[in-house]
């Protein structure tokens, strides 16, 4: 290609976006206010008018988004406008070819825009700017709607547990198990240990954090001195459960734990009467909708929510005999290792289609 490369400061100016008084933001103004990352509020004034594209300043630095009509750009935002030199779609998508939150520095990382104009941008004419923008538009819109579905069947992996479960105590109902409460079907519930987090210790300390992914790689489970390891030691088919924070509720099913692993303060472990019910049978219970609405009712308010040993003893389960428990694991673990490998599937798939994103853009500035 013959096209012409410019800085960027010679074909644009950013502008500063500029501050609004607490006072002048209404739920139910007239324009939007717009900041690092989309719109933030509304107002019944505005600060500048047209079609511009908004690049996020500070916060969240290099963020750029399309806007038009009447609006106002916070002081966190620089605001640009196209000219006879630059269509303004096409310099969108060079800022979104370009990534602009690698120039973000500091602390509080922000966007010198000295440093963005400097930038080299090919620049066709303006009719052929247009083209590209046209041709961007279509593929990239293919990739979008691509990226949609993927969402769609995700979500659609995602509930495929969860209806399963229903669909098993429902059953469970009709076929008249007996309603057992968590605390007649284990020997134990329990807080667990409070210690500060170290690099070495007498035990390893299992907390909320470490669990992710419904998966603990122990290798980076830090350690603390621990006066009772006997009291607190994890055991093989243990179940731990988040009673408090972010993810309060949710339960993880200890398997093969090292021989000095204990769990933190935050958790509860449930030691699990597998003459009544088997821990894999009580840990699928534990993510299905009858025990999230159960759970649900039973948060204890305040700030920052949470679920006591108390609470956690009195919910209640359709227990079938155990050869019955035996047959619903098996079936949910087929289950679960399919929804794995959708997901695993799924996710490679939405990352070939990021790259493909990206290699359109290379190929519209700098194929």
């Amino acid at each position: 290609m013959s096209w012409s490369t410019k800085k960027l400061g010679d074909v644009i100016e950013l502008h500063y976006g500029k501050g609004i008084a607490r006072h002048d933001r209404k739920s139910n103004g007239k324009y939007p206010i717009y900041g690092a990352n989309g719109e933030l509020g509304r107002t019944d004034k505005y600060f500048i008018e047209g079609e511009a594209i908004i690049v996020g300043r500070k916060g969240s630095a290099g963020e750029v988004i399309r806007v038009s009509g009447k609006f106002w750009p916070s002081d966190v935002t620089y605001y640009v406008f196209g000219n006879k030199k630059i269509d303004l779609n096409f310099l969108f998508y060079f800022f979104r070819h370009t990534n602009l939150t690698k120039f973000a520095v500091g602390v509080k990382p922000g966007i010198n825009r000295n440093r963005v104009y400097e930038l080299q941008i090919p620049l066709p004419p303006l009719p052929t700017q247009k083209k590209i923008v046209a041709k961007l538009e279509a593929l990239l819109g293919k990739i979008k709607e691509a990226k949609r579905l993927r969402a769609e069947a995700e979500e659609a992996a995602q509930n495929l547990l969860p209806a399963e479960l229903h669909k098993i105590f429902e059953e469970g109902k009709k076929k008249r198990w007996k309603e057992r409460t968590v605390e007649e079907i284990t020997n134990k519930i329990q807080y667990g240990y409070t210690a500060s987090a170290k690099q070495s210790g007498t035990a390893q300390l299992l907390r909320i954090t470490d669990i992710q992914n419904n998966q603990v790689n122990w290798n980076e489970v830090p350690y603390c001195d621990c006066e009772d390891l006997e009291k607190y030691k994890l055991h093989n088919r243990d179940i731990v459960f988040a009673r408090t924070g972010a993810t309060v509720g949710k339960s993880f099913l200890i398997k093969n734990p090292p021989p000095n692993a204990i769990f933190a303060s935050y958790l509860i472990r449930a030691n699990i009467n597998e003459r009544k019910c088997l821990s894999e049978f009580l840990y699928y219970f534990f993510q299905s909708p009858n025990y999230w609405n159960q759970i649900t009712g039973h948060k204890v308010g305040g700030a920052q929510p949470n679920v006591n040993g108390t609470k956690l003893k009195k919910l209640t389960l359709p227990l079938p005999p155990l050869p019955e428990q035996k047959k619903i694991v098996a079936r949910l673990n087929a289950l679960s290792e399919k929804v794995r490998r959708l997901k695993e599937h799924q996710k490679s798939t939405r990352d070939d289609l990021a790259a493909l994103e990206q290699a359109v853009l290379h190929k519209a500035f700098g194929g």
